[in-house]
């Protein structure tokens, strides 16, 4: 009969090929799961950014995504290249994102 004191506790040491074949399982494990979430970064960022230019200047070029007030209400660009004047182009360059409110007086 053996008893816990006899025996001697089993000791892995992997050659230097177990490690690099261990390395690289885990190299290409992390890029299969990394590449779904950098797709996803990668459309996200390529979506357009919205940013707000203040009150609409005649002639201006914008991008889209741009935002511009004009009469009181403001506007976001649907197209690049826009030189259109928001609420005169029947919408098709610009969006209506906030409509002006009515006079308190």
């Amino acid at each position: 009969m053996t008893t816990s004191k006899t025996l001697k506790p089993l000791m892995l040491r992997p050659d230097q090929d177990f490690n690099k074949d261990l390395a690289s399982v885990i190299v290409t494990a992390l890029k299969a799961g990394i590449a779904p979430l950098k797709k996803r970064l990668d459309a996200l960022e390529a979506r357009p950014q919205m940013r707000y230019l203040g009150v609409h200047v005649e002639g201006t070029t914008h991008a889209e995504g741009d935002c511009v007030t004009r009469g009181g209400s403001m506007w976001i660009s649907r197209t690049n290249q826009n030189r259109a004047t928001p609420g005169l182009d029947g919408g098709v360059s610009w969006t209506l994102a906030v409509k002006h409110g009515r006079d308190a007086r």
